[in-house]
């Protein structure tokens, strides 16, 4: 396993290897993004490398516990714990191709003998890894790809050049219902609303005392075991990714108290919005939607970002906020052992009977 931030001429093959237009994870390719996980906090970061005729493909991962949920109720629910390396970016870095998966899915076999499972936290469907597991069978040689939940849809802002032109892709009943937010909350605190931009360490104090303030106030608060966001908590992280460029984070104050903030990074003008909260007192005003609105006109006029995405999950504000909708998964490699074996037979035969059951109570018309 190379240190691809220690050596000069793998960080140079790294860099050429990295797809900014292609891939919207790709800012967890770079290499300044990958110095500020690697520290005491995080997992160290683990480098797989494959070379075949000429090419370097590389492939960065990190240290987790995914659950595999068996949900019988919203009180009874039993899970088991897989050991995995999360592909960061969910690709790889350089040439794609399946012969290079299979080399390094068997360097981490190899290597690292406890984990059960390499995995993908968001592939969107029709991507090009997607076409390299399906054209496969859903097999990275003798290990099976595993799905553990169904699709989902996924949002994001695309081919954006200038805010209007983010505004004029709307309906006009969606313009009129954000300008009616903005509207109200400027009625409600005249004079008295402000949008605070946090992009340098001076102000990581101001950031961290007001994200916590809101998330105390939040529905987050009684719904999440660590409602805090690890962006918030892990103050070195924090202050090495403002070091190195990428924080771009917003809150927005009402008559001096703080109601909502978003904590965002930006890189090669790709712009991702990876916490947001807001405190359920001003929840009338709307405070996370018009944040959000307002976050996104100023990194489009500010950084000229041409894409924006605010990560798994489908939410009415994503809906909303976004012009580009299509479908993704997370997808598992499992280890090919009879453990594992067991493990995707039980869970496959629970979502399959779950899936009938709710076909029943919900028939099609």
């Amino acid at each position: 396993m190379p240190n691809i931030t220690g050596c000069h001429t793998h960080s140079l093959a790294w860099q050429a290897g990295v797809s900014f237009d292609s891939n919207l994870y790709a800012m967890y390719h770079s290499l300044d993004w990958l110095s500020c996980l690697d520290n005491p906090q995080h997992d160290t970061i683990s480098i797989a490398e494959h070379c075949r005729d000429g090419a370097t493909t590389f492939a960065a991962f990190k240290k987790r516990k995914i659950p595999l949920n068996f949900r019988l109720s919203r009180r009874l629910n039993f899970t088991s714990d897989l050991s995995v390396l999360e592909l960061l970016g969910c690709d790889l870095v350089g040439k794609n191709s399946y012969s290079s998966l299979k080399a390094i899915a068997n360097s981490v076999w190899n290597d690292f003998r406890s984990v059960d499972a390499i995995y993908l936290k968001s592939v969107n469907v029709g991507s090009s890894i997607w076409q390299t597991f399906s054209d496969n069978n859903w097999r990275v040689d003798n290990a099976l790809v595993y799905m553990p939940d169904t699709e989902r849809t996924f949002h994001y802002v695309d081919s954006i050049k200038t805010h209007q032109e983010y505004i004029d892709g709307f309906k006009s009943k969606q313009r009129i219902s954000f300008k009616r937010k903005i509207k109200k909350i400027n009625e409600a605190f005249p004079g008295k609303v402000e949008i605070h931009r946090i992009d340098y360490a001076d102000d990581l104090d101001y950031l961290t005392l007001s994200a916590k303030q809101i998330v105390q106030n939040s529905w987050k608060m009684h719904s999440f075991r660590q409602p805090i966001p690890e962006s918030i908590n892990n103050q070195q992280f924090l202050r090495q990714v403002t070091e190195n460029g990428f924080l771009r984070s917003h809150v927005l104050s009402l008559d001096g108290v703080p109601c909502a903030f978003t904590v965002g990074f930006l890189c090669n003008g790709i712009y991702h919005c990876a916490d947001t909260a807001y405190d359920i007192n001003y929840a009338k005003y709307s405070p996370g939607t018009v944040l959000l609105y307002l976050a996104i006109e100023d990194i489009i006029n500010s950084d000229q970002a041409k894409v924006i995405h605010f990560g798994i999950t489908d939410a009415q504000y994503k809906r909303e906020l976004c012009n580009c909708h299509t479908r993704d998964v997370s997808l598992m490699i499992m280890r090919p052992t009879f453990t594992n074996k067991v493990r995707i037979s039980l869970h496959r035969t629970y979502r399959d009977s779950r899936a009938w059951l709710k076909s029943r109570k919900h028939p099609p018309r």
